[in-house]
């Protein structure tokens, strides 16, 4: 059996060309996801960080106001140049 290289209009589809070429976001957003997971003084097991035109945006639960602040504080501290929008949820 032969198989001909995938191609659409003899242009190679998107899909694969993004899985060779990984975005500056998605590499913000898994520094930043790395990055939360190593802090152990902040409970972030219920925190979600996406990255969205270049910032950051923290959402899930955290169990108190003291952890919010904590982690947004942390990720301006190591991602200076980033905006960090905070839409955690105490509780």
């Amino acid at each position: 059996m032969i198989f001909k290289e995938r191609s659409f209009r003899g242009e190679i589809p998107l899909d694969e060309t993004m899985k060779t070429t990984p975005s500056a976001e998605a590499d913000l957003e898994t520094s930043a996801a790395e990055f939360l997971a190593s802090l152990g003084a902040l409970d972030v097991t219920q925190v979600s960080v996406v990255a969205i035109d270049g910032g950051l945006v923290l959402s899930g639960f955290v169990p108190s106001e003291h952890e919010a602040v904590g982690v947004e504080a942390s990720l301006k501290e190591h991602f200076p140049e980033v905006a960090v929008e905070n839409r955690l949820q105490v509780g």
